[in-house]
């Protein structure tokens, strides 16, 4: 059902929010999707200006906050690795209810969770939840959500007048969906399935009610499935069978081994280097966009997750030594979209190369010029002596 956007949100979209300052980020890729989270995980506050879940250049998750019990718990640590995996490790000293346990002798700190992320074909976040007292103890856990479904243009400030139709959240058994109609007429919708089921449920939030004995985890899991189209399916999302976040970690963890075991291989007596570079390959894998059978690197992660001609070029060659195909792959991209006609709008011309591409809404409603873009100076001149250097040009 059609909805005003106050209605799902309890503010005007497009929710550009304040910026988080600089605070330390987590920052998960996987080809056109990718989050960058704050440090516990969250995106928060709601609408903050460089948070999210992207996918295409719109924003399918605009607030996340997973809600604890108690007061604020303890960040123990959290990090990256170079396979895009987070990991938040907290420790909750308050809030759980200890049975017939006087409430000055509970311990403090007995409560771990341990919270790890990954995107493959969706984000999930996996929640552990162990408890280390010699006491059975009763808690509940909340997770708050919503998706103002912002042009990334838009979340970098683009101001519009008009914006598309919001739709009530559709809420089942363990699953939520957040739908919105663009003016392109591309339905967005953010598909988040619980697991187990929630106690309880709605359009903006779920919470599962626990007991654990002694020594006893539990296990927790949300996957958020970003898609588009130019129909609103309204039947239930079912996932792959067997892609549990262990499933998927797994299947990254592969996919970045052979992705290295491809690299060229370099040793050096310096740590440190041999660090640096193991990271710089992982980023590399994580930076490359696919568009069919084409390939080519992304200018960076958060506002240029795009193909950019001169960024991706000068990336490209700068990997020669560790990738020589990441040029090729580049080159090939860049001469599919190639100039064929004179656009006073986008500045093509016949056999410039473009600067820069975009997938999102306001691409598609013709609002910004980058389907692609052509106004670029260094691309062409990058591009005619690239090819040179690898030969296409038979030179």
């Amino acid at each position: 059902m059609p909805i005003a956007a106050e209605q799902v949100f309890g503010w005007v979209v497009p929710a550009r929010g304040p910026e988080v300052g600089t605070g330390r980020k987590l920052v998960l890729k996987r080809g056109s999707t990718f989050a960058v989270l704050n440090g516990r995980g969250n995106v928060t506050p709601a609408g903050a200006a460089e948070l999210g879940l992207f996918f295409k250049d719109t924003r399918f998750l605009s607030f996340y906050e997973l809600k604890l019990p108690g007061d604020t718990p303890s960040e123990l640590c959290s990090h990256v690795s170079t396979q895009y995996v987070s990991q938040i490790d907290l420790s909750i000293y308050d809030g759980f209810t200890i049975d017939d346990v006087d409430t000055e002798l509970r311990a403090q700190n007995f409560m771990h969770l341990q919270r790890r992320q990954v995107i493959t074909d969706a984000f999930v976040d996996h929640l552990q939840l162990i408890n280390y007292l010699p006491h059975p103890v009763r808690l509940h856990i909340e997770l708050w959500f919503s998706a103002d479904f912002a042009d990334l243009f838009e979340v970098r400030g683009f101001e519009r007048d008009k914006r598309g139709q919001f739709y009530a959240p559709q809420v089942g058994t363990n699953q939520v969906r957040l739908a919105y109609k663009g003016l392109d007429e591309f339905y967005y919708r953010s598909n988040l399935i619980f697991s187990p089921n929630p106690n309880l449920i709605d359009g903006r939030h779920v919470r599962w009610d626990i007991a654990l004995k002694p020594g006893e985890r539990i296990d927790l899991e949300i996957v958020v499935l970003p898609t588009q189209g130019y129909s609103l399916e309204h039947r239930e999302i079912s996932l792959p069978s067997g892609m549990a976040f262990a499933e998927r970690e797994r299947e990254i963890d592969s996919s970045c081994q052979l992705w290295s075991q491809q690299c060229t291989q370099f040793t050096t007596s310096d740590e440190f280097f041999n660090t640096a570079l193991e990271q710089g390959c992982a980023d590399l894998k994580a930076l490359i966009l696919e568009e069919g059978e084409r390939h080519i690197i992304a200018a960076g992660v958060p506002w240029y997750v795009a193909p950019f001609g001169r960024d991706s070029l000068i990336t490209a060659f700068q990997a020669l030594l560790v990738r020589p195909e990441l040029a090729r792959d580049s080159l090939q991209f860049l001469a599919y979209y190639q100039g064929k006609t004179v656009d006073d709008f986008k500045e093509e011309a016949p056999g410039k190369i473009m600067h820069e591409l975009r997938y999102g809404e306001l691409a598609r409603m013709g609002a910004i010029r980058h389907t692609p873009y052509y106004g670029t100076v260094d691309a062409p001149a990058i591009y005619h002596f690239a090819r040179r250097i690898l030969a296409l040009d038979g030179g």
